[in-house]
């Protein structure tokens, strides 16, 4: 397994050598667009509708802000999958074409498969508001309220800080934490959808994001540790104030899919007939 990961850092930096300048284009078109279309919505939702926020059971929720968000999806979701198409033919050694990627915008049959991937994202969105918005939320809320709290007993004059009773809600914090841990774990499984979409095999995202369930399982572990091996590479990006992300992101965006694609072929060779392998 550890060859493995060797072997698609070494792929990765190889097609980087070649394709770099083109491969940093498509994602930094895809990092700029997504930046401005979330700071769209964002205002959108502050100022028409500054009060849309639910509390449930103790967990703030703002509804406007998601919906906005949900809807507007569609407007990034065609430079997405056109960003992955490229890449994934970069990956096995084709010239897509950087103007091939705004065809999802326009393709008919590729606008289908836009709105199937749309309709994965509102359902996936869906599920993550429970598992990672709120939750989410809940836990820097605790941070703020444990910071003012403490920076008022300090300026009091206090000594050491100390919690009133009931203060932290233990039983909100672990249910908060289990929840976006589980969201991860369904994460991994579900990486390769985007792919398996723009790669044409399933048309539907919902299918794919089975495809993708089968294909990473038995690498779900091996995944992890093949993200945790970046790990030096995230201290270099803050000791150069993320500079080095100019080449980290394009090279583990590339990492990433090249593991995909190893995971799919692994998945292939074991669907074969004995006798066709012979």
């Amino acid at each position: 397994r550890a060859t493995i990961r060797v072997r698609t850092k070494i792929l990765a930096k190889s097609v980087l050598s070649q394709k770099f300048g083109r491969v940093f284009f498509v994602i930094i078109l895809e990092a700029i667009t997504a930046a401005v279309l979330s700071y769209l919505f964002n205002g959108i939702a502050a100022n028409a509708f500054p009060n849309a926020v639910a509390n449930i059971a103790g967990f703030n929720v703002y509804y406007a802000f998601i919906a906005i968000t949900l809807i507007g999806e569609i407007m990034l979701i065609p430079l997405k999958l056109g960003v992955a198409e490229f890449i994934l033919g970069l990956v096995r050694r084709k010239s897509p074409r950087i103007a091939d990627i705004f065809l999802w915008y326009s393709d008919g049959e590729k606008l289908r498969r836009v709105l199937s991937y749309w309709g994965w994202t509102v359902f996936l969105s869906l599920v993550s508001i429970p598992l990672v918005t709120v939750p989410s939320d809940y836990l820097l809320g605790v941070v703020n309220d444990i910071t003012a709290e403490a920076a008022a007993q300090l300026s009091g004059g206090a000594q050491q800080v100390v919690l009133p009773a009931g203060f932290i809600n233990n039983t909100n914090i672990l249910l908060s934490v289990g929840a976006i841990l589980l969201y991860g774990i369904i994460t991994v499984r579900l990486i390769a959808v985007p792919y398996v979409v723009a790669d044409g095999r399933e048309r539907n995202a919902f299918k794919a994001a089975v495809t993708s369930w089968k294909l990473m399982k038995g690498h779900f572990f091996e995944y992890i540790v093949f993200v945790l091996s970046f790990f030096l590479w995230g201290v270099g990006m803050v000791f150069t104030s993320f500079i080095l992300a100019i080449y980290f992101v394009p090279y583990f965006r590339l990492s990433q899919l090249i593991f995909i694609e190893y995971a799919r072929a692994e998945k292939d060779i074991n669907a074969m007939p004995a006798d066709e392998e012979n």
